[in-house]
């Protein structure tokens, strides 16, 4: 006897859309609602009780407990309680040990160093706005953990945290970071708190150096690109160049000089601003003393070359009364002859100065800047 095996299909359900998945009784049961920081409650459908879910800053993860309580009001005010509770628990560290002892430690050794004059005072001031920033600095993220349980771990989950809510810091600034945090820990290290600092990977940086007009005798006569320009700007007054209703004259080449052998930047909180009153002749060596008072790095007073002296006495040769004048600038004359000038009517005939003079240098050789690391070179 012979048997034979089929399948049978059943077509009853062909055709039919599939039926859709219940929802899972842990599903959310409304929205959640933000009481404050890291505090906020939520309702499911697996129980009529609101659940309060509260953020460890430290570990960086939830505590979710439930409130008891089926009235959102009174759900609220649980919440907060239980934040307290569950917070004041586990961030019970001594204050002897805290980051943020070490880092007012790590602040007022460094003062009595700058106040000696071992640091500068700029560097103090640095460290401050590394661990006192509202958005990324390290007193928000490690203000009361226990620097004896400060591992790298946490510090990588700081600096990715630190790079997703501002992905715009430069590397030199992450890199800031990591050092006021190694020198916060160095200080409870030296206190016999720790063995050692975590390990603090850097960011990478990739170097960018300034351009400078290259002279001789870094470079042969032939390629001596700051004489090139100074010859240009000489040849320019002798072509009686006008640049925006403003007749080109000798004061354009000491304004290249002045630029470059007074280590001062050309921008409105220092060379523009810079009054007869900040400017002080110095002998032994032959400098001025140029006080720029709210600089790119803050009040700092400029030691010179000794060309910027030379043109400086001829910058008050040509404009004696602007010595006399409340705000007179030694720039005063790129805006015509006023004494007390406006960096909107400067600049622009500056700028455009600048463009038409490296055109006549031949702009295919001529990519230096005008101050600092020629300035430095000729140092």
């Amino acid at each position: 006897m012979c048997y034979f095996i089929t399948t049978v299909y059943r077509f009853e359900n062909f055709g039919k859309p599939s039926p859709m998945p219940s929802k899972s009784d842990h599903a959310l049961n409304g929205p959640i609602i933000k009481i404050q920081r890291g505090i906020a409650i939520y309702k499911t459908h697996a129980s009529p009780f609101w659940n309060a879910r509260i953020r460890n800053s430290k570990t960086g993860k939830y505590i979710v407990r439930s409130t008891k309580e089926k009235s959102s009001i009174k759900a609220r005010i649980a919440a907060v309680d239980l934040a307290s509770d569950l917070l004041t628990k586990r961030s019970a560290v001594p204050d002897e040990f805290s980051f943020k002892h070490y880092a007012t430690r790590f602040i007022a050794k460094g003062q009595t160093l700058a106040d000696r004059g071992d640091r500068n005072e700029n560097y103090i001031r640095t460290a401050r706005i590394f661990l006192d920033n509202d958005e990324w600095g390290l007193m928000r993220e490690f203000s009361d953990h226990d620097v004896r349980e400060i591992k790298t771990r946490q510090y990588q989950q700081f600096m990715d945290s630190v790079a997703k809510r501002r992905p715009d810091l430069s590397p030199s600034t992450r890199n800031g970071l990591s050092a006021t945090f190694r020198n916060v820990l160095k200080v409870a290290r030296d206190d016999g708190v720790i063995d050692q600092v975590p390990a603090t990977p850097r960011t990478p940086h990739k170097d960018n150096p300034r351009p400078f007009f290259r002279f001789y005798p870094l470079v042969p006569k032939v390629t001596d690109i700051y004489k090139k320009v100074l010859d240009t700007a000489k040849q320019m007054v002798s072509d009686k160049v006008v640049i925006r209703g403003v007749p080109v004259t000798d004061e354009l080449y000491d304004f290249i000089l002045f630029i470059v052998h007074s280590f001062v930047r050309p921008i409105s909180t220092e060379l523009y601003s810079i009054r007869h009153s900040d400017c002080e002749i110095s002998d032994n060596p032959k400098r001025l003393l140029v006080t720029i008072r709210n600089g790119k790095t803050g009040f700092r007073t400029a030691n010179t070359m000794p060309a910027a002296v030379t043109v400086y006495e001829r910058i008050k040769t040509r404009h004696p009364k602007a010595m006399g004048v409340r705000g007179g600038g030694i720039v005063g004359h790129w805006s015509g002859g006023d004494l007390r000038p406006r960096r909107s009517k400067i600049q622009p005939v500056v700028r455009h100065s600048f463009v038409f003079w490296t055109k006549g240098s031949r702009r295919d050789v001529c990519r230096g800047g005008l101050r600092g690391r020629s300035a430095i070179c000729f140092q």
